[in-house]
């Protein structure tokens, strides 16, 4: 059965006026073979997932809402499968993820696709690409809309959170490249201030604010200036 679906997926194109009955009845059939681990394994070592991903389309131009929700059920069920997590990074599953959460209103379309976003987030792989395609605004903008699943809200205010860790890391990275070879201002207290978990305490315990104030005397208009 695993042999025949990915057989489908690879004859037919993902377009409208291309897409057999075959191709919807195959990712139906997914929606529940892809939950055995055999299959999974299967259908990722047949590289499926490239196969798949193509499908991944918003409501406008895939035929019905429910083979919307049906495929982006089957990258769900995937992005449980540690082998399966490479292939997704390396396609165009999460921009096509977050093409169908930005133009459906079918709420359980959404809650899926953010299910999916949930799992992909504490894997690494995806923090560039969700940074570089401003996931975070698309989050903000769900969490204006009205849904009547509070699961799905709490899930866009946790996925809303965790994004501004990793964009403060990010951030502290950039900062730290700085720092080592030699960059490094008055000013910068505050930037390792706001990005380090722990940089209030260590620039106190340093003693920074005495020491700060001090240069508001300095020479340099400069150094007075970020002081």
């Amino acid at each position: 059965m695993g042999a025949w679906v990915t057989f489908q997926l690879q004859q037919k194109k993902p377009l409208p006026s291309n897409l057999s009955r075959s191709s919807p009845t195959a990712i139906s059939c997914l929606t529940t073979l892809l939950k055995e681990p055999v299959v999974k394994a299967f259908f990722v070592h047949s590289n499926g997932v490239r196969l798949l991903v193509p499908f991944i389309n918003p409501p406008f131009i895939q035929p019905s809402i429910q083979l919307v929700y049906e495929t982006c059920f089957c990258v769900w069920l995937l992005s449980y499968y540690e082998p399966a997590i490479q292939h997704l990074a390396t396609s165009k599953a999460l921009p096509r993820l977050m093409d169908v959460a930005k133009n459906s209103t079918a709420e359980k379309v959404v809650r899926i696709v953010i299910m999916t976003f949930q799992n992909m987030l504490p894997k690494g792989i995806f923090d560039s690409q969700m940074i570089e395609l401003d996931l975070s605004e698309l989050v903000q903008s769900l969490k204006l809309q009205t849904w009547s699943d509070e699961d799905l809200l709490d899930a866009l205010n946790q996925i809303d959170e965790n994004l501004n860790k990793i964009k403060a890391l990010k951030s502290f990275d950039i900062y730290k490249k700085e720092v080592l070879i030699g960059r490094l201002d008055c000013f910068d207290l505050s930037q390792f201030i706001k990005h380090h978990i722990d940089g209030r305490f260590i620039v106190t315990k340093l003693n920074a604010k005495e020491r700060v104030m001090k240069l508001l005397d300095h020479k340099n208009d400069e150094v007075t200036k970020n002081a």
